[in-house]
């Protein structure tokens, strides 16, 4: 630790990762014995720093994780081998690491993102990204130093059969854990928690849930439709429950301020998660510059929907 900072990083381990060589194999040719060891001994070598220091190459290792073993085709090799030297070149370049920072004394908070994708992954499964991090700041006003406890993503295991079931998943896990992870700071800072039945509604350290699913968000801010999934309407009333409770918040925020969108997608990083990362820096509220781009891009969107509309109405009168 130096001026009080800490940074935490893999670079000797990234800079030993070999690839496995392929020759002049076609692509779409299925492995060896030899080869699938090869490839499950890298995928497994890679999958370990970057569950550590690599967020934003977090979704791209779990979904080359997800295919089946009798799946392997040389073409596999090939991604794995770019996703190695994508992974070299970041720790080269000082990205592949987390810089935890000194917290100003304050009120301690922990805030979840989490996000989702529907039936985008093989098999028609859906992918789901939680990044929490931690801030003594008064985040929800101003751009706050945070610091990144933990991130994951991974595929949503039960058969999820909407948007809104996926991104109702991915809160209850990403609630699971912070709850946890509130839990825990609690009793280092607070002493070791009485744990009765309600123990959740009486935790000392706040926590916020920050979601871009708008459908999600109505849901636990007003009464009014049920969801036919049950599971779905497990997740959501745990989650009004504490809501309503004042235990729990939760925050809708648009795409471009989603920390874990890259969780469940190959995308580009946006500003806010680039200075996050760089800096340290996030706020929940956008500034009027960006809530005017904002506004521009619903507007283009309700633009792309009526023309949309348009089109499929003139081809059924045609």
């Amino acid at each position: 630790m130096q001026n009080d900072v800490m940074v935490i990083h893999m670079d000797s381990y990234i800079s030993k990762l070999a690839e496995v060589p392929i020759g002049d194999k076609k692509a779409e040719e299925k492995l060896s014995c030899e080869e699938t060891t090869q490839y499950r001994r890298l995928i497994a070598q890679v999958r370990w720093p970057v569950s550590h220091v690599a967020p934003q190459m977090a979704y791209e290792v779990s979904r080359a994780a997800q295919k089946a073993q009798g799946e392997w085709i040389v073409a596999d090799i090939v991604q794995l081998n770019t996703m190695v030297r994508k992974l070299q070149e970041l720790a080269a370049g000082g990205a592949a690491r987390l810089t935890l920072r000194k917290l100003v004394p304050g009120t301690w908070q922990v805030l979840t993102s989490f996000d989702a994708s529907f039936a985008r992954e093989p098999g028609m499964k859906s992918q789901l990204g939680i990044m929490t991090f931690l801030t003594t700041g008064p985040v929800e006003q101003e751009e706050t130093v945070c610091n990144i406890a933990e991130f994951q993503s991974s595929t949503i295991h039960r058969v999820v059969k909407s948007t809104l079931a996926a991104e109702a998943a991915s809160m209850s896990t990403a609630l699971d854990r912070q709850l946890y992870l509130r839990l825990l700071l609690e009793a280092i800072l607070h002493g070791e928690p009485a744990c009765g039945p309600d123990w959740r509604h009486r935790l000392k350290i706040p926590g916020i849930l920050i979601t871009d699913a708008r459908s999600l968000y109505d849901h636990l801010n007003k009464t009014g439709s049920v969801p036919k999934e049950k599971q779905t309407l497990i997740d959501l009333l745990v989650a009004r429950d504490l809501t309503e409770a004042n235990a729990l918040k939760l925050r809708w925020t648009p795409t471009t301020h989603m920390l874990a969108d890259i969780l469940t997608k190959v995308t580009a990083m946006t500003a806010v998660f680039n200075k996050f990362l760089k800096d340290g820096l996030y706020c929940l509220t956008q500034t009027a510059e960006e809530q005017e781009l904002e506004k521009h891009r619903k507007e283009l969107r309700q633009g792309q929907r009526q023309r949309r509309r348009e089109r499929k109405a003139g081809s059924r009168h045609g």
